[in-house]
């Protein structure tokens, strides 16, 4: 085989492999970028999120699930991805304040349900916990304040990384089984380095 035929016949071959390597589904991803005007580790030290398929809210545990890791300022990246296995998924987000305790105490609770994926795209849920929506004591706001209230089918928005920061926690709804799951367990994509541990 001549230089030339040689060439002619490993470009034959890779070209096709170099096609394919180009052709690749995106990311199904909705990004829920937890804003808040709560200090950390001041007014919060920790945050929980239970999520599960669909449009039904899901179930939260009694305990808290902390990982044993400090939290990161605000704003504060969540990823899900559906994997192609669902169409939506809905969570519950709680911000607690010593996490660390035999007994933490909520600060502040949200639900977001019926949170649709946009086929192959990454798009964001801006998800606000702020002050004002603050329990007291075992008190929490009524309903009525937009801010505070639980959000059904909210609006997506396309993704910005200026306005979300890498993923804090990532959390993959999984096919099949059709439980809850908790982000976190899943690994973390594009973690932003957490701060050293308090002395």
């Amino acid at each position: 085989m001549t230089p030339m035929a040689f060439r002619h016949a490993v470009t034959r071959l890779l070209l096709p492999l170099l096609l394919l390597a180009g052709c690749h589904e995106e990311l199904t991803q909705v990004v829920l970028v937890v804003q808040s005007d709560l200090s950390v580790p001041g007014d919060v030290d920790g945050m929980d999120v239970s999520a599960i398929e669909g449009p039904f809210a899901p179930a939260v545990n009694t305990f808290f699930n902390q990982f044993g890791q400090p939290l990161p300022p605000f704003p504060l990246s969540v990823g899900f991805q559906s994997g192609g296995a669902t169409t939506s998924f809905s969570a519950v987000v709680r911000l607690m304040r010593n996490i660390f305790s035999a007994t933490p105490t909520l600060v502040v609770s949200r639900t977001v349900t019926d949170v649709r994926f946009v086929d192959q795209q990454t798009v964001m849920l801006l998800f606000p916990m702020t002050r004002a929506c603050a329990c007291q004591g075992t008190s929490c706001p009524s309903p009525g304040n937009p801010e505070c209230d639980n959000m059904n089918n909210p609006e997506l928005l396309p993704f910005d990384p200026a306005v979300a920061p890498p993923s804090t926690m990532m959390g993959a709804v999984p096919g099949g089984n059709g439980g809850p799951i908790t982000t976190g367990t899943a690994g973390s994509v594009g973690t932003r380095p957490l701060p050293p541990p308090s002395q």
